[in-house]
């Protein structure tokens, strides 16, 4: 928490530089993937210029390179930065890729393609933090599996554990299809108290059994 104080200080002191207003998006992670799926390996579309937003699930950084992995609402896409891609000089690159870690939200910028492997990314030419992550996420090592926490702490849940947002996505699709079936057929949709008005369990009396 306090290395994330400091960068904000180090943004300008105040929370608007550490949290823009606004970021600018070509399209969505999910659409981006359908988009360019079939760019052939080792190929990126220089002519092609695309603005991603999401969080980072992960973070590479090699010298004149780095590599992260964000995510949106729920899919992942690499982003690959090359210094001599980059906007501005290498010490601009090298302090602008050193001071994102899991779970900032940041904004990308760049060129769509594939990198030798084949693995779909957006080839940055800048990176914009939008929301800094002010706790560390858990380690992808250890990851997040204890149940109780993870009930507890939910939203952390969806944030580590990306397939899990998969279960709750299938949940609100069964819901929304029960909701527009029966709002079809003209039923109306009232909500019942879930809990007593009543004195429960608290008020009671203590009492002995015969057993």
């Amino acid at each position: 928490y306090n290395e994330r104080m400091q960068l904000i200080e180090k943004m300008g002191g105040t929370m608007g530089a550490a949290f823009p207003h606004k970021f600018e998006t070509t399209m969505e992670v999910e659409k981006y993937i359908e988009t360019y799926a079939s760019v052939e390996q080792g190929n990126r579309l220089d002519d092609k210029v695309e603005a991603l937003a999401g969080r980072l699930n992960s973070v590479r950084v090699a010298g004149k390179t780095a590599f992260f992995s964000i995510v949106g609402n729920g899919h992942i896409v690499q982003v690959a930065m090359f210094v001599d891609l980059f906007k501005g000089t290498e010490a601009e690159f090298k302090e602008t890729v050193k001071m994102f870690r899991r779970g900032d939200i940041v904004g990308v910028q760049g060129h769509p393609g594939k990198s030798k492997t084949g693995e779909l990314s957006i080839f940055g030419t800048s990176m914009t933090m939008l929301t800094p992550c002010m706790k560390m996420l858990p380690k992808d090592h250890f990851g997040f599996k204890d149940q109780e926490t993870r009930y507890r702490q939910r939203y952390l849940d969806l944030i580590v554990n990306v397939k899990n947002r998969k279960t709750f996505e299938t949940r609100a699709k069964i819901i929304q299809f029960i909701r527009r079936y029966l709002d079809d057929l003209n039923f109306l949709e009232v909500e019942t108290p879930m809990m007593s008005t009543a004195a429960g369990g608290a008020t009671a009396r203590p009492f002995i059994t015969h057993h």
